[in-house]
């Protein structure tokens, strides 16, 4: 009856661990959730957790730490795919590294909120965000001659300019606008 008990809170305190390791991290915990997205779709899901589940049990006595499949099942980051990895993502689901889906990470992505298949520069900003991100206040040209999505070419699509002055007739200001068909 002792051994049980013992075995009884062993497992309390195996479990208690668990519980704070996984909450230790959340979706703020940028780095953790990009691994934790194992099929790099933007979002971690059931999916994400199967994958990892598979990695562990197919590894049940070590996982090649030299291997890409084994470093990327490591979610936790200490140099060994366990049951706690599984768990990990699993308190992940729902996290995501894309929040507006337009292919570039959160962590780079400088214009958040894109509109859903919009065109994004490596930055993850439209033609529009691109170009309503230039002050016109001091310098026109600064606008003329903004060059969205390819630094040092001549315009997107063939376009010499990608933006474009326009006066706001609610405010009677000028602001700065994508070309129209700059992408």
């Amino acid at each position: 009856m002792r051994n049980k008990l013992i075995l009884t809170t062993a497992s309390i305190f195996a479990v208690a661990f668990l519980v704070s390791m996984v909450s230790a991290y959340s979706c703020s915990s940028y780095d953790t959730v990009i691994k934790a997205d194992f099929n790099h779709d933007g979002t971690v899901t059931n999916s994400d957790v199967l994958a990892v589940k598979n990695v562990f049990t197919s590894n049940i006595s070590g996982c090649d730490m030299s291997t890409a499949i084994c470093k990327a099942a490591d979610i936790n980051n200490n140099n060994r795919v366990t049951n706690s990895d599984v768990l990990l993502t699993k308190a992940l689901i729902g996290c995501k590294t894309d929040d507006d889906g337009d292919g570039v990470l959160n962590k780079y992505d400088l214009c958040q909120n894109t509109p859903i298949h919009t065109s994004v520069d490596a930055f993850g900003c439209s033609t529009q965000q691109f170009c309503n991100q230039i002050s016109v206040v001091d310098n026109f040209n600064d606008c003329r001659n903004g060059d969205w999505n390819l630094p040092g070419t001549p315009g997107f699509g063939g376009l010499l300019y990608d933006c474009t002055i326009q006066l706001n007739q609610t405010t009677a200001k000028f602001m700065c606008v994508a070309t129209p068909f700059a992408g």
